[in-house]
């Protein structure tokens, strides 16, 4: 015996696959739909907007981290990694 989707979440517990949105009836409904999912659009943008910038800034300190190492001398190896980034600040202005 088959047993329907919901029966399967009433006997195990086990949560739905998707929820179906109640479907809007009135035109007041709807609008109020379409203003929320303007709103949550927006939202996003500005999410991805704000990840795309720390994504650049990261890049841009990964680059400086990349030309900072291939400037460190090969003497400057054996000394502790304070001292190196001590001397590489002062030359390069590191954040």
């Amino acid at each position: 015996m088959l047993l329907k989707h919901m029966e399967v979440v009433q006997q195990f517990g086990v949560p739905p696959l998707f929820d179906l949105p109640i479907r809007p009836t009135t035109f007041a409904e709807l609008k109020e739909t379409e203003s929320s999912l303007l709103k949550e659009i927006v939202y996003l943008e500005k999410e991805i907007a704000n990840k795309n910038e720390k994504l650049e800034v990261e890049k841009a300190k990964n680059e400086r981290m990349k030309r900072m190492k291939s400037l460190i001398p090969l003497a400057l190896i054996s000394c502790n990694y304070n001292t190196i980034k001590l001397l590489v600040s002062n030359t390069y202005q590191i954040n």
